[in-house]
């Protein structure tokens, strides 16, 4: 099997706060996941290696194009109110299978001590639809997730920790490897 591991944003873009950048952590997370993915036999495929800005078509050009079986984009979420926390994870309206993944990987993720704001429809997302779904899921199962809250005080605490990066990725990758 191999996977596409799509690190959101890239060339300094994306959400920020207490003291933390998107792109940064979200390269972090996708190469710490595509290492635990690798090391249970899993090829993985990278929309980017370095910050630099990839756009939403080449994406899931690239998913398609190298026939993977799976597309997750890696995101961390941010808010106007310090409250919102936790993590959530989108798939393409109407794609069960994406979403049977989606919950799987909240509720993994969940247990290490980010609040589950559940699997949801990419139209229940802020965007209204997400394009780098909308150009995969009909060739594999599609996920968007946000891993906490950078604008949150105790998600970005869990979010800045190495150990805690290390820990999620194993959790998101073992989620993968045991999908239907």
């Amino acid at each position: 099997m191999r996977v596409c591991l799509d690190p959101g944003h890239g060339g300094n873009t994306g959400a920020r706060g207490n003291g933390l950048i998107e792109d940064a952590l979200a390269l972090d997370f996708a190469r710490r996941i595509g290492h635990h993915l690798r090391l249970r036999g899993w090829e993985t495929v990278m929309t980017r290696g370095d910050d630099r800005f990839v756009t939403l078509a080449s994406r899931g050009a690239l998913a398609v194009r190298t026939k993977c079986g799976l597309f997750l984009s890696i995101h961390l979420n941010a808010a106007a109110s310090p409250s919102a926390r936790g993590c959530e994870c989108f798939a393409a309206a109407g794609d069960e299978r994406s979403l049977k993944i989606a919950a799987r990987l909240t509720a993994a993720l969940s247990s290490m001590g980010l609040k589950n704001r559940g699997a949801k429809y990419d139209t229940q997302s802020a965007h209204g639809s997400l394009r780098v779904l909308r150009d995969t899921y009909k060739n594999m199962p599609a996920l968007l997730l946000e891993i906490g809250f950078l604008t949150n005080k105790a998600d970005a605490e869990l979010l800045g920790d190495k150990f805690f990066r290390e820990r999620a990725a194993v959790a998101v990758a073992e989620v993968i490897s045991q999908r239907d």
